[in-house]
């Protein structure tokens, strides 16, 4: 049997007691770390003492070491093959329950500049731009760039910046130097080996917050089911990563949800739900 105590939970049978890494109450097996042996007349009054159940697991490298074994990201390529069909949200009567959702939850002043890092073809870039905010777009992909200019270029939409940018790039030589923005974001577009770097990156040229999507359950390059372990390394979802690693970097992030559809190939649509993390900088 089971049972849980402030971030551990202990075996009866074994007198083992773990820290968990998911959770322990949907399938309690070993994916976690064995962190000292109890009676249970010495649980209740040991277990919270045996150690700090979030700074001191390594968030950063069981990313990595995660990242190394999942389906490689796509490349420019791939995305600039899907650009034309990556949504029509350009279209001033077309919504997008995730789009809304994203732009509301950024809570946004009057006025203030954007940087939207994997901006792909304009879905978060072109209704910021038309409420107002000067917003500077950037993804690694030419052709959904190219696709985002058309868009501009045939509503008449003005006040976005385009460049073409990756996030191993030299962000200081395309012009984004600390405190460029006044708000840095990235929607659904961290496919990155070192999601700390990737973090660290948007807090330096906001000047006020910073924002971030991630997955909540299947990603698009996870190829197992979420908890299951592939080569020893278990397929968390991301959100569980990017907040514990924003925790041990010192910022204070806010969780929220964004429910909306995915459009699967045989043409279904399926709900899916996003975490949006924000904090600021």
């Amino acid at each position: 049997m089971w049972y849980r105590g402030t971030g551990l939970v202990w075996h009866r049978g074994t007198g083992l007691v773990y820290q968990f890494l998911r959770n322990w109450y949907t399938n309690p097996v070993p994916l976690c770390h064995e962190i000292g042996t109890l009676t249970p007349s010495l649980c209740t009054t040991r277990v919270r003492g045996l150690m700090n159940p979030i700074v001191d697991i390594d968030w950063r490298n069981l990313w990595i070491e995660r990242d190394i074994r999942r389906k490689e990201p796509d490349d420019a390529g791939y995305w600039d093959s899907r650009a034309q069909e990556f949504g029509t949200y350009h279209e001033p009567d077309s919504k997008s329950r995730y789009a809304d959702s994203f732009i509301e939850y950024l809570e946004l002043l009057p006025g203030e500049s954007v940087f939207d890092m994997g901006c792909g073809n304009g879905g978060i870039a072109i209704p910021l731009a038309r409420a107002g905010h000067a917003v500077l777009a950037c993804d690694f992909s030419p052709k959904m760039l190219e696709v985002l200019a058309q868009y501009c270029e045939q509503d008449g939409i003005t006040g976005i910046d385009m460049r073409e940018l990756s996030w191993t790039d030299d962000w200081e030589a395309f012009g984004l130097v600390s405190n460029s923005v006044d708000v840095a974001v990235a929607s659904r577009s961290i496919m990155v080996r070192d999601i700390w770097d990737a973090f660290e990156r948007l807090c330096r040229v906001a000047r006020r917050k910073a924002a971030v999507t991630l997955a909540t359950d299947y990603g698009p390059r996870t190829t197992t089911l979420l908890g299951e372990e592939k080569d020893g390394v278990s397929f968390l979802p991301d959100y569980i990563y990017g907040l514990n690693i924003l925790f041990k970097m010192g910022c204070h992030p806010e969780l929220r949800y964004i429910s909306s559809l995915k459009k699967y190939p045989d043409g279904s649509l399926r709900p899916i739900r996003w975490a949006f993390v924000s904090w600021d900088v």
